[in-house]
């Protein structure tokens, strides 16, 4: 198993949602950690107007051989028509690491 830690960050519209993919996420050991941030305030553009709107940020945390499959259930699960899923490499210190690779290791 490649020992990198991936993070990949989206914003969802209701704290239920923000739940609801958190946990699939986890049972489903496409992540080994969700972090839920509250209180996000969003400006965008969409279909030309621009809108401001409540957010939730989600934090999922997995290893590099479950990012791709997390990113694509992300983008089919998610209620939004064009969510963002944005990806990151990073350091991260390593009893963290191996409590994570330990964890899912058991991956199918």
């Amino acid at each position: 198993m490649d020992q990198s830690l991936i993070i990949i960050f989206t914003t969802i519209d209701t704290l239920d949602n923000a739940k609801g993919i958190a946990r699939q996420a986890v049972e489903e050991k496409r992540a080994f950690c969700v972090n839920i941030i509250p209180n996000g305030l969003s400006f965008y553009q969409w279909e030309g107007i621009i809108h401001e709107s409540n957010e939730y940020f989600i934090l999922f945390k997995t290893c590099k051989e479950k990012q791709g499959d997390l990113e694509e259930w992300l983008v089919k699960t998610h209620p939004y028509t064009t969510p963002i899923v944005i990806q990151s490499e990073v350091l991260v210190n390593k009893s963290y690491l191996q409590s994570m690779l330990n964890e899912m290791k058991n991956i199918s």
